[in-house]
């Protein structure tokens, strides 16, 4: 099986390459940051850098929030840290609140909040309160433009956390305990606790030991019931993770409760995450960039009925329909990943420019006739139609819109 397919920056290596980054690159990375230096500094940015160019389909909000974190603060001091760490999430949380601003996630029952919280209470063979559903997406909403807001003007930190660390917590249980383990670590940071992860792990090591396995087995108990159902390993795996974050979520809050705060600092870092972030912003409303931008269970997809605060995305890409005669081709569907392939075969779904373009090369390699044939959105036939007398030709690259989307424009988009 192929293990890279479409890369989120463009970025192709031959197999046994691209097989050695994705096994060697994180424990690389460690290792040179213990070491310390410019130097090694500077070799692991590189790495890094690597590493997420090659990721398949899709670079990971969090994957993007980590990359960029660690790029600014390697060009900075620790007191520079603190202010940069406050506009980062800042950013991330108001960002985030405003593209949920949308009749689809607020107000529709299409709504991924109201989703999760049906979907969760029926696991337990209840229905959730009618009223907690309703609210549950404004609350959300609230949340993180409040903590945002907070963030951005360094007011009242604490109760900004708190309120994260819960929305984290809830995210955790479902499924996506990386992005909360990696925004707690730039909490640490926007918090200026001055106690050490060592200090705090020694003096702490009982409650740390409680943490993990209250919160582990709450975790099993909640996810694996929704997610996994017998599939006990992965519960297990998804269940430490959450463990671990409530600890993680323990020592950051006593780091900052316990020691008298790190005073920031503000820098050209500063600058330039307020700078680099509000171009991401803007990017998304102009349709030319929908990926790694922190529009994440926002109901905002290509193409889709979602209007931010009252405005329509001016979406710009071409989405292609593969078809191909009989069964699909078993020579295509051994050389992609399980994942990619059971979304190509949905004859519900269309694929970006990039990832046709991948589908298009393995074709050919393998002579099997697969016909990638383009798409525009029609308005009036409300969904995507041929798009005739085109030359649209297949180009690889950054994969900068949802690679894979649904035909129909009112499905739920995870983002």
């Amino acid at each position: 099986m192929t293990l890279s397919f479409a890369p989120a920056l463009g970025l192709t290596l031959p197999r046994p390459v691209f097989t050695a980054v994705q096994i060697a690159a994180v424990p690389v990375i460690s290792i040179l940051m213990i070491l310390g230096g410019r130097a090694a500094t500077f070799a692991a940015l590189v790495t890094l850098l690597l590493w997420s160019s090659i990721q398949s389909l899709r670079m990971s909000n969090h994957v993007w929030l980590a990359l960029f974190g660690v790029l600014v603060f390697a060009f900075s001091t620790p007191a520079e840290h603190v202010v940069e760490a406050r506009m980062l999430l800042g950013y991330l949380y108001v960002a985030a609140g405003v593209f949920k601003c949308n009749s689809e996630f607020l107000l529709s029952d299409r709504s991924l909040a109201r989703g999760m919280v049906n979907r969760q209470a029926s696991s337990f063979h209840v229905r959730a309160p009618k009223l907690f559903v309703a609210l549950s997406p404004a609350a959300v909403v609230l949340g993180e433009l409040g903590a945002g807001v907070m963030l951005l003007l360094n007011y009242r930190l604490d109760i900004a956390f708190l309120v994260c660390a819960g929305l984290h917590l809830a995210f955790s249980i479902l499924g996506n305990a990386h992005f909360a383990l990696i925004a707690l670590a730039f909490w640490y940071e926007a918090l200026g606790g001055s106690q050490s992860f060592t200090e705090l792990l020694n003096s702490n090591a009982a409650l740390l030991v409680t943490v993990i396995v209250i919160g582990g087995l709450s975790g099993y108990v909640i996810g694996n019931h929704t997610l996994h159902g017998s599939r006990i390993k992965g519960g297990l795996a998804d269940a430490l993770l959450v463990g671990i974050y409530c600890a993680a979520a323990v020592l950051v809050w006593k780091s900052a409760a316990t020691s008298t705060p790190r005073e920031g600092e503000w820098s050209a870092g500063a600058v330039v995450v307020l700078a680099a972030f509000s171009l991401n912003f803007v990017l998304l409303f102009l349709g030319l960039k929908g990926e790694w931008a922190f529009a994440m269970f926002s109901n905002v997809r290509p193409y889709g009925k979602a209007k931010i605060l009252g405005i329509a995305p001016r979406w710009r890409t071409t989405y292609f329909r593969v078809e191909w005669d009989g069964d699909f081709p078993k020579p295509v569907s051994d050389a992609l990943p399980r994942h990619v392939m059971a979304q190509v075969k949905d004859r519900r779904n269309v694929v970006s420019g990039p990832v046709a373009h991948e589908l298009g090369m393995t074709s050919e390699k393998f002579s099997t006739g697969l016909r990638l044939i383009p798409q525009k959105y029609d308005e009036v036939a409300d969904g995507f139609v041929d798009l005739q007398d085109s030359e649209v030709k297949l180009k690889r690259g950054p994969i900068w819109v949802a690679p894979i989307i649904s035909r129909d424009p009112e499905a739920a988009h995870k983002g």
